[in-house]
């Protein structure tokens, strides 16, 4: 636009010096008037430019202030226009920041996963306890909302919903960042009495650790991870089931 203007005024330059030099106006005129003493109409020659410039000054003499109202107008007209400008701006420069973070933690997501899990008590005559750890395997911060565990005792096939006891739903929030992880224990309700122990020592019960992790990331997308761990007495350890139960443990990390 600037690079218009500026073409216009040297054409216009051009062609005004063109025709001074050819002859079709003259820089001098003569300027008549009456004279009111005599009556007479007297003439004389002034260079135009000047008398053009006079009058200017003899406008803006008398109208300044309406002058400086009207700049002050174009002005005050200038700078809002300005200011909507400036703040549409920087809208589209945070929505940009915004999308540009939203596809970075879209790619680089948390993931959670669940390790180190081990009986803390299975005794008779006291609830049977689990210690796990709930570890960030991700690539960015998660933030968990709400979290699940119970031990559960079964035989057989296991029922086609998780039954998940709601008293043992923790709707603590806690961040764990990449790399990190926090501690938990679960317990049962009840006191663990001498034949469910050896039950499960014999493998006519089995011994289950089920829950799930929801959490969100930075960009405050919802996510949700369930496990379920099964205890083997001979080894003392908790193994995935094989083939694994999709109901019982997914990674839903969207």
């Amino acid at each position: 636009m600037l690079k218009r203007v500026i073409r216009a005024v040297l054409i216009l330059g051009a062609l005004l010096t063109a025709a001074w030099a050819l002859g079709l106006f003259t820089s001098h005129a003569e300027i008549c008037a009456k004279n009111p003493d005599t009556g007479q109409k007297e003439c004389a020659t002034y260079n135009i430019a000047l008398v053009a410039l006079w009058h200017v000054g003899e406008f803006l003499n008398y109208y300044g202030v309406a002058v400086s109202a009207l700049a002050t107008v174009a002005i005050a007209a200038f700078t809002y226009t300005l200011y909507r400008v400036t703040g549409r701006q920087a809208r589209l420069t945070l929505a940009g920041i915004r999308l540009a973070q939203n596809e970075f933690v879209s790619t680089f997501r948390p993931k959670m996963a669940i390790r180190s899990i081990m009986i803390a008590n299975i005794g008779p005559g006291k609830p049977i306890s689990i210690d796990f750890g709930i570890f960030n395997v991700g690539e960015s911060t998660a933030h968990i909302r709400r979290r699940n565990a119970t031990i559960l005792i079964h035989r057989g096939t296991l029922p086609p919903r998780p039954p998940y006891n709601a008293s043992k739903t923790i709707p603590e929030k806690v961040q764990v960042v990449c790399g990190g992880s926090i501690r938990e224990t679960a317990s049962t309700n009840s006191l663990a009495t001498s034949e469910q122990v050896t039950s499960l020592a014999s493998y006519q019960a089995d011994l289950y650790l089920i829950g799930y992790v929801h959490f969100v990331d930075d960009a405050d997308t919802p996510r949700e991870c369930a496990f379920c761990r099964k205890w083997d007495p001979e080894k003392n350890r908790f193994r995935r089931l094989d083939p694994v139960d999709s109901d019982y443990e997914y990674e839903d990390y969207g």
